[in-house]
Order: C-alpha cells, then sequence, then structure tokens
C-alpha cells in the first residue's frame, strides 16, 4: 500500500445527499453509489424519462479511450474511469450531474505491460465505489485508488493485489455501509481471492483465498466477474452480517468481519459475471457463461448448503452477463441474446417471455415512479449494444406477467454496454464514446 499526499487540483462545491430507499417507492433515488445503486438491486425510485428523443438530452459529455464501468452519482458528482484501447493509461474522470462538465480529468495509472483482454471486454469495466468524503476508483489489478471528492487529491492508492484476469478486469468494489472498509473480489486465471480493505488507510484487513476444489486445472474456467453483495443482519433479517461472493462454480458467503467463510452453494457454470439481488430473504444471481442458470438461494446456515438453501434453478435462456431485477415477486432475467424471461420468485416457474432484437450486456433498469407522478408508469428499461434502448410495462405481481410488453424505443447509436443510472429525474447513459443525460416528461 502507498499513501499519497498529491496536491489539490482543484476545490469545487457539491452537496452530498443519501439515497432513498426504493423499495418504499416514495422519495425519488438521489445517489447512486456503487454499482446497480445503493440498494444493489437495479431499481431506482425516478422520474426520468424511459423513452426518449435527441430533443430530451439535457447534456452529453464525450469520454476518450474504451470502458465499460457505470457511472456513480452523489450530490453532483458523477464519477466514471476509462482506459486507452491498448490498456497503458487508466483514467478517472468526475463530471457535474447539473451540466455535464468535468470537474476532474486525470491519468491516475500508467500501465507498462497491461495483461490479457478479451476483445469484447474493457480495462476499465469496474464502477467507482462513492463514500460521503472519498471515490475508490478500481481497474482491477492494475491498480486501485481513493480520491478525495473535495480537492481530488490521492489518498492512497494499491497496486499490490495480483490477479491474472485474462480476459480483462469486472468486478466492481463495494463499501460497507458504514464506509469503514472496501471489499473486493480477484478472481483471476492463476489466484481467486476476496480482500477487504481498510476505507481510510487501504490497508489489508483480511484477505481470503477461495478454497481449491474448481474441478479442473484449466485457470480461464476458475477465473469469474462477479460484484459482492453485503448483507447486513438489520436490513436482511438475518442474525448476523453476511459478504455474498459469486463465484465460478459456487456462490461464497463470508463474515465481513474476519473473512471467514459462512455457507457455500456449488454450481456448475464459471465466469460468473453477476451482482446478487437480494428480495423477499432470497439471493437471486446468475452463475456463469454459456449455459448460465438465474438460481435462488436463502441465505444463512453454516458449511455446503446446496442441498438445503438452494431454493430453484432456472435453467432455459438465462442470462450470462447482466443481473436480474426482482420486484412485486416477479425475476427479470434479461439473456443476452435478447430474450427477457419472467420468473415466479417464490418457485422459479417460467411465467412470461418477450423477444427483442440486439445482444445485451449492461444490466436492466426498473424506473419506478412515486405516487405523485401519476402520469408516469413504472417502467423496466434495457439498453442494447449496438444503440437500441427499450422500455417495457412492469407487472404487478406474478399473476401479471403476461401483461408485460415493449412500450417503447429510443436509440443512442453509438450503443452501449454500461448499466444505466437514474437519479431523480434525470437518466444517465453511457455509451462506446460519451456520458449522456438525459431529461424529460414520459413520452410514451
Amino acid at each position: 500500500m502507498v499513501s499519497l499526499t498529491a496536491g489539490v487540483a482543484f476545490c469545487v462545491a457539491f452537496c452530498l445527499a443519501g439515497s432513498s430507499i426504493a423499495g418504499e417507492g416514495s422519495e425519488l433515488t438521489t445517489a447512486s453509489r456503487s454499482f446497480r445503486g445503493d440498494d444493489a438491486d437495479g431499481i431506482a425510485v425516478t422520474t426520468a424519462p424511459a423513452v426518449w428523443t435527441p430533443d430530451d438530452i439535457a447534456w452529453r459529455t464525450p469520454i476518450d479511450g474504451r470502458a465499460w464501468s457505470s457511472p456513480a452519482v452523489d450530490g453532483d458528482q458523477v464519477w466514471v474511469t476509462t482506459a486507452t484501447e491498448d490498456g497503458r493509461e487508466l483514467t478517472g474522470l468526475c463530471l457535474s450531474l447539473a451540466t455535464g462538465e468535468r470537474l476532474w480529468s486525470q491519468v491516475v495509472f500508467g500501465v507498462h505491460q497491461p495483461g490479457e483482454k478479451h476483445l469484447f471486454n474493457s480495462y476499465a469495466s469496474p464502477t467507482p465505489a462513492l463514500s460521503d468524503d472519498v471515490a475508490y476508483l478500481c481497474w482491477g489489478s492494475a491498480g486501485l485508488a481513493a480520491i478525495d471528492r473535495a480537492t481530488f487529491a490521492l489518498r492512497w492508492v494499491r497496486r499490490d493485489l495480483p490477479a491474472n484476469h485474462y480476459r480483462g478486469p469486472g468486478s466492481s468494489p463495494i463499501l460497507s455501509r458504514d464506509a469503514s472498509r472496501l471489499f473486493l473480489m480477484y478472481d483471476g486465471y492463476d489466484v481467486q481471492y476476496v480482500e477487504c480493505l481498510d476505507a481510510a488507510t487501504g490497508a489489508t484487513i483480511w484477505r481470503t483465498h477461495r478454497p481449491i476444489d474448481f474441478e479442473t486445472d484449466n485457470g480461464d474456467k476458475m477465473k469469474a466477474y462477479g460484484t459482492p453483495l453485503l448483507l447486513d443482519a438489520a436490513r436482511s433479517g438475518l442474525d448476523r452480517d453476511e459478504l455474498v461472493c459469486p463465484r465460478s462454480f459456487g456462490c461464497f458467503a463470508y463474515d465481513p468481519g474476519n473473512g471467514l467463510e459462512l455457507w457455500r452453494v456449488r454450481y456448475g457454470q464459471f465466469s460468473t459475471g453477476t451482482r446478487p439481488v437480494f428480495a423477499d430473504g432470497r439471493l437471486y444471481l446468475t452463475t456463469g457463461f454459456g449455459k448460465g442458470n438465474v438460481v435462488a438461494i436463502r441465505p444463512g446456515g453454516d458449511g455446503d448448503v446446496t442441498d438445503t438453501h438452494l431454493e430453484w434453478t432456472a435453467a432455459k435462456t438465462m442470462p450470462s452477463k447482466p443481473s436480474p431485477v426482482v420486484a412485486a415477486g416477479v425475476v427479470y432475467a434479461l439473456n443476452d441474446k435478447g430474450v427477457l424471461v419472467m420468473l415466479d420468485a417464490a418457485t422459479g416457474e417460467r411465467l412470461h417471455q418477450v423477444r427483442l432484437s440486439g445482444n445485451f450486456s449492461a444490466s436492466p433498469l426498473l424506473m419506478r415512479r412515486p405516487p405523485k407522478a401519476i402520469e408516469l408508469d413504472d417502467r423496466l428499461l434495457v439498453v442494447e449494444e449496438s444503440g437500441d434502448a427499450i422500455a417495457l410495462s412492469v407487472a404487478d405481481s406474478p399473476s401479471d406477467a403476461k401483461s408485460v410488453d415493449i412500450v417503447g424505443r429510443s436509440t443512442l447509436p453509438d450503443g452501449m454496454l454500461a448499466t444505466p443510472v437514474a437519479i431523480g429525474d434525470r437518466l444517465l447513459i453511457r455509451t462506446r464514446s460519451e456520458l449522456v443525460c438525459l431529461e424529460t416528461g414520459e413520452t410514451d
């Protein structure tokens, strides 16, 4: 760990505001501080547009390089990362939510010999994590940096967290709810471990290696890209905190205090890239590439709980890259090839499916409307790699799932692989070359 006291780039005043709990469905979401939002469920309470025209673009800011990380947003700050195509320069940016102006932009790391990367991936796919005071920017094993949000000074960096990602990095960092600890997953071709850092100093608190029982010696099947989920007892109904980590061939839960394994559920897929969703007492996640499944797991228990806590498995036309959304007892699973499947969250029963055109990497965003926005309906927004954005209706219950259908289409021709973010009345979508902010009333 290297501590830095770099000079101040410049100062900017900003308002720090906490996010609403999307499940309450009343107050607008005001922050999305990590991948898929503060509740990690892909749901935002918002009046932002689900369907738009070019006239609805509030601002658009070009971003050089190639990167699939989603924006992290708090107050007037929008944090993103990028990288050159060859991975030799890794850059962090902070934009104004109000105007799209660049408040800070800096090459944080230079990389002499970048690791191998799949043509599909980027060197800047992990999404930043934000606390009240610090932005944590991660490029996998190439580097992790803590940036002061008020001064933009580097507080600390880590470049000694090894892993051969082989296909490129993907797992995003997350913070404990009190922002005192930072959790990261490094599941490479060569080593696989979970790292817990002191968020203030960057010092390692604990490191837990993934058990070596892959039933293969092929390192390509040992790597994974999942982002962990921290279940705290107060909000989950559990009698303890659990750090849930989806990995190749299994999902593991660790004690966030000391890194000891609590339980595991085995599955047969690898290269898991999901972030789990917790709803109604269950965890929902996709299990890997190729013939991945969606599974429902009841957290808790001790040891190998595959036979007792794996409640159901859905295997046909399930996603590999997009994480699921769960709302009103329905699991929305977006297949990479454009099949949106609705499952009964309690049983895994296949309720309905809608065929979409194109290829999908970004996770769906459920745009829940507050009660005061009586003219707007809840929408599920999915964005396609070549630029098509599709808004769908949302079921009120499992029995209503067959009513889900396409209600509108929009486009951003440059294409979209990053998961969208909705904040208040604004929708942020990262395309291949820019960050676009949309702000208008519904037009569908």
